[in-house]
């Protein structure tokens, strides 16, 4: 072996001849320290997340929305709607197309009497109510002014045992029939 061999005895020195320690070479090259590149400059692409390398462009943000137009709902006031009304129209109307909401509450009102107090102040009127072991519940109406006014059928109930919230059905009777 060459004397400049790690593994010769010679190169060792002369400390323990039975055990041979091999040692790494002093004079091998070191690996150059790369300068770590800045990342490429965000070009709005995103990676594509199944594998196919395919870039897909980043979503663009949404346009601003129109402008509110003024189309306030005046209800009439005064208006009174027997039960069987109420139930042929609210039958008339495909619960298809019915509009239901949650809208929550700070807290769960201790009778019907508060949340129809309220309900008349803005025109919706109650039809009918009660309250059940787990809920209270709300038959309620209002009339859109004007001769050709839609009626609002609503249906509701606050639950007693969850978070303080009405769940909502509306149904819509518009008498030009649209």
């Amino acid at each position: 072996m060459p004397p400049e061999h790690p593994l010769d005895g010679g190169a060792m020195g002369a400390a323990n001849t039975d055990a041979h320690v091999p040692v790494a070479p002093q004079e091998l090259p070191q690996p150059v320290a790369e300068s770590a590149a800045p990342p490429p400059p965000p070009d709005n692409m995103i990676g594509d997340l199944l594998g196919f390398d395919a870039p897909v462009p980043a979503a663009t943000p949404a346009p601003a929305p129109a402008p509110a137009t003024s189309s306030a709902l005046s209800l009439m006031g005064g208006v009174a709607m027997p039960p069987d009304e109420y139930q042929n129209k609210w039958g008339a109307i495909a619960d298809a197309d019915s509009f239901v909401e949650m809208v929550p509450l700070r807290s769960i009102p201790s009778s019907t009497d508060i949340v129809e107090a309220a309900l008349s102040g803005v025109q919706v009127f109650t039809m009918a109510s009660g309250e059940l072991p787990n809920e209270l519940k709300f038959f309620l109406y209002a009339q859109e002014e004007g001769a050709n006014g839609s009626t609002f059928l609503i249906q509701s109930n606050i639950p007693k045992d969850s978070e303080p919230a009405m769940i909502i059905t509306v149904k819509v009777h518009n008498p030009m029939g649209s």
